[in-house]
């Protein structure tokens, strides 16, 4: 891949991270429940604020030529999404309520229409239909 091409995309990368992150935004303030001041203080919405950041600034000095972002820089930014996608993963109990949906008690799986509710800790709590076999 080329540098021009490769500098391209990561830039494209942190548009993307940036566009759900203001659809994510927008989608509280239809709600009613935008508060900038909760917003940027999940560990989340700041760590996807720095990859974007990164990707661009690396992107740019890419198609520039500059010298890369240094290592520990671009390092940080790996450990933050690491811990974004992991940790939320493995605390998250609302999934386990879809697994025991589908995969029943001693063998028998429920056949019904279900209302699914997430866990009362994880927002936006709402109601999801779910229909398991």
């Amino acid at each position: 891949m080329t540098d021009r091409l490769l500098g391209a995309v990561r830039i494209g990368f942190a548009a993307l991270t940036v566009a759900a992150l203001a659809f994510m935004i927008a989608t509280l303030i239809d709600e009613g429940v935008f508060s900038p001041l909760n917003f940027f203080t999940f560990f989340t919405v700041l760590s996807n604020l720095f990859a974007a950041a990164i990707f661009a600034e690396g992107g740019r000095r890419q198609l520039t030529g500059a010298p890369p972002i240094p290592d520990p820089w671009r390092g940080a930014a790996v450990v933050y999404m690491s811990v974004t996608f992991i940790v939320p993963g493995s605390k998250a109990p609302h999934r386990s309520i879809g697994r025991f949906a589908r995969e029943g008690v001693g063998g028998r799986r429920l056949a019904d229409l279900s209302v699914v509710h997430e866990h009362e800790g994880c927002a936006p709590a709402r109601p999801t239909l779910a229909l398991y076999r």
